[in-house]
C-alpha cells in the first residue's frame, strides 16, 4: 500500500464544499483563549468603568478638571489589561498548535495533507501506525491494529479489518489502511462524550469567587450611598454643588477596587506565560490557583512516572552474544518492517549490519499470534515474540523474574527451516538465541519530582489499569514513599473503594468508573485533588478533579477538557507549575489587602458622613495620589516576586484581616483629627483637614505595606523605600505648584505637630484591631 490505490478516488472538491455547507466537518469548538474583540470588550465595558465614566461627567460639571486624574488610572488599567491579555493569548495560541497531527486524505484522486479539523463526512483517508484516529470511521481497504485504551481503559490491541469500525481518539499501533469518515465533529464518539462532560465541568476558584463577591457587594451599595452622600452634603449641610460633587465622587472612586481585578488578571496571565515557556498550556487561568491549593495528585503510571516509550534494557544471552544479537536483529527487524512500540524499541537496540540474505517470506506481528518472523532462502527463519507463543516448553524462571519486575521479555529464536507456513510454529524445531528485556523506563527526574511533592506535603496516588505488582515496583523505583498497593478489582463496593483510596497510595487494575469515584471520595475527605490523564477513559475523573492535567500525547478529547496540557507529556514540570501557582496566589493575597484598605475606609467614612459628619474629607485627586503611590504601583511590583510558600489560608478572611484594621485605624485617626481641631480650636481650613486626612490614610497604607514586606528582600525594600519617598516628596512639592485650586495644603508647624501625634496612633490602633480580629477569627474556627 505504498502507492495510491487507483480504485479509491476520494471526494471531489465539489462534494467537500457541499459537506462544509451542510456543517459536516470535523471541527469541534475547543476550550481556547478569548478573541481579540472579546478581550477589548471585557476590559472596556465593565460596571466599574461605567461608574467611573459617570463620575467623570459629574466632575466635569464642576469645572475642576484636575480631579479627573482618576480617569487616567482607569485608562491605564484598561490599557494594561488589554495588553497583558493579548500578550498571553498570542503565546498560548501559538503553543496550542504544537501538537496538531497531519493526515493524508484523498480528494480528486490525489493525496492531500490536512489537519483533523479539516476532515468532512465521507472523506477517504490513510491511517498508519502512531496516528490517532481523528473521527469515527470504517476501514475500506487494509487492516489495522488499534489500541482503544484511551477510550475503554483496556490496553489490549484490537485487530480491525475491512468494514470494521474505528472509534475516534483510538491509537493505531500497526498496519496501514484506507478509511472512510462516517461520524465527524460533534457526532463522533469522543466529542459526544466530551460535550456531555463539559456541560457540568466545574471551574471553582476561591480567589476569583471572593473578588467577585466583593465586587458584587460594592456594586449594590455604591449607588445608594453616593445618592445619600450628595443629598446630605448639598441639601442638609448646605455645601456648594461643586464641593458636594467632588466629595461624593471621591467617596465612590475610593470604594471601587478596580485594581484588584486588574491585578488578578495580570498576575494570572503572567503565570500562564511563564508556564507556557515550560511547555505547559494553561487553558483556564483559574486553574493556576486550583493547582496551587492541591494537596493530593492522582496520576497514571505510563507517561507520568515512566516515559511511555519502550526500550531494550538487557539481552539475556543463550546461544549468541549481545553483540551478535544486535547485528542479527538489525537485519531481521528491518525486514519484518513492523512499526509497533516493541518493534521500534528493538530497532533502536539493533546495530548496523552488512548481511545480504534473500527474503523468502515474512510474518508481521499480530496481537493474536504475539510474534513476527522472517524466512531467508538457504538460511532459515528468525522468530521474535512472546515465549508462550513460540515454545511449548514451560516458561523459564528468568522470564518470570523479569515479568514480576514489570519488564517485558521478547524471545529471539531460530529455525534452520525456511518456513512458509507459520500456523504450527510452536511444533517446529528451533533454537532459543536469547531474550530481549524491554521496559518503560522511569523518567530521569521522576524521583526528584516525587521527593519535591513529598517535602511539600502533597500526597501522590498512583492509579493505573496495569498489574498491581508492576505498578508497585515502578512506584518504588520512582521514590514513592510508604507504598501500600491495592488491586482495585478486589474492591467489592463503594465503601471499600473509599476506604482504600483514603488510606493507600498505589492502585492497579482500576476502571474508569473507579477513577471518577476515587476523586470524589478524596474530595469528600477534605482534599484538593489534581488528576493527570491521557485517554477518553480518564475524562470522567478529570471532570471531577479540582485541577485536571492532560498529557500532550493523549487524546484530543482529554486535552480539550483539561485545565492544563503538558505538551511534552513531561510530568517533571509539575513542581514548576505548583511553584508558579503559589507565587501568583500568595502575591495576590498579600497585595489585595492594600486595595481593600481604601475600599473599606471609603464605605465606613461615607456612612459616617451621611449620619454624623458634615463633609466627606477627600477630593478625588487626593485619593488618586494615594491609590497610585501607596497601593497600585507597589502592588504590581510585588506580584513579580517569587513566593513558594504553601497556601493554607482562606483568601477572603486573610485579606479582610489585614485590610480592615488599617481601614478602621484610618477612619479613627481622621475622626480624631476633626475632633482635635474643634476641641483645641486649631482652626484648620477644609484643605488642611483633607491634606491631614490624606497623609494619615497614606501612612496607614504604607504601614500595612511595611508589615507585608517583612522580612525585607531587595525587591520589597526597594519598593517600600522608593514609593514612600515619592509619596513624601509629592506632599511637599505639589502644594508649591502654581495651581488655581490647590490639591494639598502647605504643611505648617501646627499640621506637623498634629501629624506627629496622630502618626503614633497608627501602629497602636492597627495592632490592637488586628489582634482583635485574629482572636475573633480563631474563635469562629473552633
Amino acid at each position: 500500500m505504498n502507492k495510491l490505490n487507483n480504485n479509491i478516488k476520494g471526494l471531489s472538491n465539489k462534494e467537500v464544499e457541499e459537506q462544509i455547507q451542510l456543517g459536516n466537518t470535523n471541527h469541534y469548538q475547543e476550550i481556547g483563549t478569548l478573541t481579540y474583540k472579546q478581550i477589548v470588550i471585557n476590559n472596556i465595558f465593565t460596571l466599574f468603568n461605567a461608574i467611573n465614566c459617570i463620575l467623570a461627567l459629574l466632575v466635569i460639571t464642576t469645572g475642576q478638571y484636575k480631579n479627573l486624574l482618576f480617569m487616567s488610572i482607569v485608562f491605564w488599567n484598561v490599557f494594561i489589561g488589554i495588553f497583558q491579555e493579548i500578550r498571553t493569548k498570542k503565546i498560548l495560541d501559538k503553543l496550542s498548535l504544537l501538537n496538531e497531527q497531519i493526515y493524508s486524505v484523498i480528494r480528486e484522486n490525489t493525496i492531500h495533507q490536512i489537519e483533523k479539523d479539516n476532515f468532512v463526512l465521507n472523506d477517504i483517508f490513510i491511517l498508519e501506525a502512531g496516528q490517532q484516529i481523528p473521527c469515527d470511521a470504517i476501514i475500506i481497504d487494509g487492516h489495522l491494529e488499534v489500541n482503544e485504551s484511551l477510550i475503554t481503559g483496556e490496553s489490549d490491541v484490537i485487530i480491525k479489518n475491512n468494514q470494521e469500525e474505528l472509534i475516534s481518539s483510538s491509537i493505531v499501533v500497526s498496519g496501514r489502511a484506507y478509511c472512510k469518515a462516517v461520524k465527524v465533529g460533534k457526532n463522533s464518539y469522543a466529542n459526544k462524550l466530551l460535550f456531555e462532560v463539559k456541560q457540568n465541568k466545574k471551574n471553582e476558584s476561591e480567589l476569583l469567587n471572593s473578588i467577585q463577591r466583593i465586587v458584587k457587594i460594592i456594586s449594590i451599595i455604591i449607588i445608594p450611598i453616593g445618592i445619600l452622600l450628595f443629598i446630605k452634603q448639598f441639601c442638609l449641610s448646605k455645601i456648594d454643588y461643586s464641593s458636594s460633587i467632588l466629595s461624593t465622587v471621591a467617596a465612590l472612586i475610593g470604594m471601587i477596587p478596580e485594581g484588584v481585578v486588574l491585578l488578578t488578571t495580570i498576575a494570572l496571565g503572567m503565570g500562564a506565560v511563564a508556564l507556557a515557556r515550560k511547555k505547559a498550556l494553561i487553558q483556564q487561568l483559574s486553574c493556576i490557583e486550583s493547582l496551587a491549593r492541591v494537596d493530593t495528585i492522582c496520576c497514571d503510571k505510563t507517561g507520568t512516572i515512566t516515559k511511555g516509550e519502550m526500550q531494550v534494557i538487557d539481552f539475556l544471552e543463550q546461544k549468541i552474544t549481545t553483540s551478535e544479537a544486535q547485528q542479527l536483529l538489525s537485519k531481521v527487524i528491518n525486514d519484518i518492517d513492523d512499526n509497533n512500540a516493541t518493534a521500534l524499541a528493538l530497532k533502536n537496540f539493533a546495530t548496523h549490519n552488512n548481511i545480504n540474505w534473500e527474503i523468502a517470506s515474512t510474518l508481521n506481528f499480530s496481537s493474536q499470534r504475539k510474534l513476527s518472523a522472517v524466512a531467508y532462502k538457504n538460511i532459515g527463519t528468525f522468530i521474535i515474540g512472546a515465549y508462550e507463543f513460540i515454545s511449548k516448553e514451560e516458561v523459564p524462571e528468568s522470564i518470570q523474574f523479569q515479568s514480576n519486575n514489570g519488564n517485558r521479555v521478547i524471545t529471539f529464536a531460530y529455525s534452520k527451516d525456511s518456513l512458509i507456513n507459520y500456523d504450527n510454529i510452536k511444533e517446529v524445531e528451533k533454537t532459543i538465541l536469547g531474550y530481549f528485556v524491554l521496559a518503560d523506563p522511569i523518567r530521569e527526574n521522576a524521583i526528584d519530582t516525587f521527593n519535591y511533592f513529598n517535602n511539600q506535603n502533597v500526597e501522590i496516588k498512583i492509579i493505573s489499569g496495569d498489574n498491581p505488582r508492576t505498578v508497585e515496583k515502578i512506584a518504588a523505583d520512582a521514590g514513592i514513599r510508604n507504598i501500600s498497593a491495592i488491586d482495585a478489582q478486589e474492591l467489592k463496593n463503594d465503601n471499600e473503594l473509599k476506604n482504600a483510596i483514603c488510606n493507600n497510595n498505589v492502585f492497579g487494575r482500576v476502571t474508569p468508573e473507579q477513577k471518577q469515584k476515587m476523586i470524589k471520595f478524596l474530595q469528600e475527605d477534605g482534599h484538593k485533588v489534581a488528576m493527570t490523564g491521557d485517554g477518553v477513559n480518564d475524562i470522567l475523573a478529570l471532570k471531577n478533579a479540582d485541577c485536571s492535567i492532560a498529557m500532550g500525547n493523549g487524546s484530543d478529547a482529554t486535552k480539550n477538557i483539561a485545565n492544563i496540557v503538558l505538551l511534552n507529556s513531561n510530568f517533571n514540570v509539575m513542581p514548576l507549575i505548583l511553584q508558579e501557582g503559589r507565587k501568583v496566589i500568595n502575591n495576590i493575597t498579600r497585595t489585595t489587602s492594600l486595595f481593600l484598605i481604601k475600599t473599606f475606609l471609603s464605605i465606613i467614612l461615607s456612612i459616617a458622613t451621611i449620619l454624623f459628619v458634615d463633609r466627606y474629607p477627600f477630593q478625588p485627586i487626593q485619593l488618586s495620589v494615594v491609590a497610585s503611590l501607596a497601593i497600585g504601583m507597589p502592588a504590581y511590583i510585588l506580584t513579580l516576586e517569587n513566593n513558594k510558600q504553601p497556601i493554607a489560608q482562606d483568601f477572603l478572611s486573610t485579606v479582610v484581616t489585614k485590610s480592615l484594621p488599617a481601614s478602621i485605624s484610618s477612619f479613627l485617626v481622621i475622626i480624631f483629627i476633626h475632633i482635635f481641631n474643634d476641641l483645641f480650636k486649631l482652626n484648620f481650613t477644609n484643605l488642611e483637614l483633607s491634606t491631614l486626612s490624606t497623609i494619615m490614610l497614606g501612612l496607614n497604607i504604607f504601614y500595612v505595606l511595611y508589615k507585608i514586606s517583612i522580612p525585607f528582600t531587595k525587591l520589597r525594600f526597594f519598593t517600600f523605600i522608593t514609593f514612600f519617598t515619592i509619596f513624601i516628596l509629592a506632599l511637599i512639592a505639589i502644594p508649591l505648584l502654581p495651581l488655581k485650586n490647590p490639591i494639598f495644603a502647605i504643611i505648617n508647624i501646627r499640621m506637623l505637630m498634629c501629624l506627629g501625634f496622630f502618626t503614633l496612633l497608627i501602629p497602636i490602633t492597627q495592632n490592637i484591631l488586628y489582634n482583635l480580629l485574629k482572636k475573633i477569627k480563631e474563635k469562629n474556627a473552633k
